[in-house]
């Protein structure tokens, strides 16, 4: 994975989250970094970090978060944008709507209901709906 990819999923990662001291940080010397992540990738001898964990306390449960290292972030990012979606994506329905560009609540409820008309006209009310996120 290049450099220029890295960066592209660099400034995604980014957005809205430039207050938070680990970006804040990486941030000082992204453009270094980046290009020893690049090197490290290539090579083969780039290691994810663990995860920060944490405990938070919400309507009296405890629930442990997972975050993810920003290099970590980055190099996930650019593997899904670079590697997984061009593989994938060829292959998805019309209607899936899910995380796709130019697809988004819009396009969605249009769809839903293009099919409530057509189930409508064809089965009246009686007809059921399915749906399933896997």
């Amino acid at each position: 994975m290049g450099y220029e990819c890295l960066r592209d999923s660099y400034l995604e990662c980014i957005k809205g989250t430039m207050w938070k001291d680990s970006v804040i940080e990486f941030d000082t010397n992204h453009a270094e970094t980046l290009m020893e992540m690049s090197e490290e990738l290539i090579n083969g001898t780039y290691t994810f970090k663990p995860f920060y964990e944490t405990t938070i306390y919400e309507r009296g449960k405890s629930r442990l978060i997972r975050s993810q290292h920003v290099k970590d972030r980055i190099v996930h990012k650019t593997i899904n944008i670079h590697v997984i979606k061009p593989l994938f994506e060829p292959s998805y329905i019309y209607d899936n709507w899910a995380s796709q560009r130019g697809k988004g609540i819009d396009f969605a409820l249009k769809r839903v209901k293009c099919h409530l008309n057509r189930a409508y006209r064809k089965w009246g009310t009686d007809f059921y709906i399915l749906q399933m996120d896997i």
